[in-house]
């Protein structure tokens, strides 16, 4: 019979495995996350529009349950569009460029439009909203900056 012998791992090859398996999941993470600009998460974001349906329902018998609705509308908007703001962004658009995407089901139409460029980049939008009407506006997108008090 042949003798079989089981020897334990050391630190140092417990260490090394952890370390190359903690960074091959941050790998396949960061080549795998979308690389969408700020742009397009914009008009992404910009595309849910059930607040702004409510508002427009809202609107002749409580005026400020729509203007909450808008409100919370617009933080919903910013709020996605932030979201993914780091190393795995996309490239800028150019300056001029304008994005329109289409949402399948209610038919809104969100275009965002690149105005200008680092450090502070500008991006004007209008969101069409089939029945209830049309958004538009203006974001800043780079460092904030303190003025004053």
């Amino acid at each position: 019979m042949a003798d079989i012998t089981i020897t334990k791992p050391s630190v140092g090859q417990i260490a090394l495995l952890t370390g190359a398996a903690l960074t091959s999941v941050v790998a396949v993470r960061y080549f795998g996350a979308q690389k969408a600009n700020a742009a397009a998460r914009l008009a992404e974001g910009l595309l849910d529009i059930t607040r702004l349906q409510s508002a427009a329902q809202n609107l002749p018998d409580a005026s400020d349950l729509a203007l909450a609705d808008c409100a919370a509308y617009l933080l919903s908007a910013a709020m996605r569009a932030s979201t993914g703001v780091g190393i795995a962004r996309g490239e800028d658009d150019p300056i001029g460029f304008s994005r329109t995407e289409t949402h399948s089901f209610t038919q809104a139409v969100a275009t965002v439009r690149t105005e200008s460029s680092a450090p502070e980049r500008r991006l004007n939008f209008a969101v069409t909203i089939p029945e209830v009407g049309e958004v538009r506006g203006t974001r800043r997108i780079g460092t904030l900056q303190m003025v004053g008090f």
